[in-house]
């Protein structure tokens, strides 16, 4: 089996749940609620344009220390259960995936 990284070599069938969405303009939108069967995912911006922040840590997202700023195109790997929010000045696009186990 091959990963990314060594570490996220997975034994046993992953499911997918889709969270993707659009952020709403000047407010922290909760996109994945916090999941403790989860075992990674990915967000990305996918706007041509904008930045898109995101709390990766269970808080709200902004122009804030906490959150981290993805670049039209930009991606974050999630490997934590906690819950992710977004935030933007405009509305931005963005494809958002949480992986589990299929028995989980």
């Amino acid at each position: 089996m091959t990963a990314k990284f060594p570490s996220m070599a997975y034994s046993a069938p992953l499911i997918a749940t889709d969270y993707s969405g659009t952020s709403t303009p000047g407010e922290s939108l909760e996109v994945m609620p916090t999941d403790s069967a989860a075992v990674s995912g990915v967000i990305q911006n996918v706007s041509a344009a904008d930045f898109l922040y995101v709390n990766l840590t269970g808080g709200e997202a902004g122009q804030m220390p906490g959150s981290i700023i993805l670049e039209p195109g930009g991606s974050a790997d999630l490997v934590a259960t906690n819950a992710v929010s977004v935030f933007a000045t405009s509305a931005v696009a963005f494809t958002a995936v949480r992986y589990h186990y299929v028995d989980s």
